[in-house]
């Protein structure tokens, strides 16, 4: 196991390994959390404990602090000019380098500041859209049809629509 873990980790598919009343399993959770490139800070040992559902949502919402990015890397850039927008769950964030998002056009990046990207990793933004040129139309729910749009704005087109 601890190989498949290396491996893992050699194709940048970092292995994290919580451990539920770990006994004689020990010495195996720990060879293959070493090997996986995903430790707990806090450790040793390598692996993460959990003996109760708040000590397994604390270590969800760390590995999610370590491993969602709040840098995003943008595949297209803005024209020279044009405005960029970011909506989390439909709501405009601000440019602001504090609390909201900043644009860094030498590197093409979108990076999410404290609050806005603590909402990210917490997974409390479940839809983030980025935008360039003027504000992005805000979706308005209203009753879905069948016309190939998202009437009720939840990010499913023709979701009561039978085929």
């Amino acid at each position: 196991m601890g190989a498949l873990a290396a491996s893992l980790a050699a194709a940048d598919i970092p292995v994290a390994v919580v451990g539920f009343a770990t006994g004689a399993s020990e010495s195996s959770l720990e060879a293959i959390a070493s090997a996986g490139g995903f430790p707990n800070p806090a450790g040793p040992p390598s692996y993460f404990v959990a003996e109760s559902r708040a000590d397994l949502d604390a270590i969800f919402a760390e590995l999610s602090r370590r491993v969602v990015s709040c840098s995003l890397p943008l595949s297209t850039s803005p024209m020279d000019g044009a405005g960029v927008f970011v909506n989390a769950n439909d709501i405009p964030l601000s440019e602001d380098a504090t609390d909201a998002f900043s644009y860094d056009a030498t590197g093409n990046v979108v990076t999410l500041h404290d609050a806005s990207c603590g909402r990210l990793r917490s997974g409390d933004i479940v839809r983030l859209d980025i935008s360039f040129g003027c504000p992005p139309v805000m979706c308005v729910p209203r009753a879905e049809t069948c016309n190939g749009l998202d009437d009720d704005c939840d990010g499913v087109v023709d979701n009561a629509c039978l085929t």
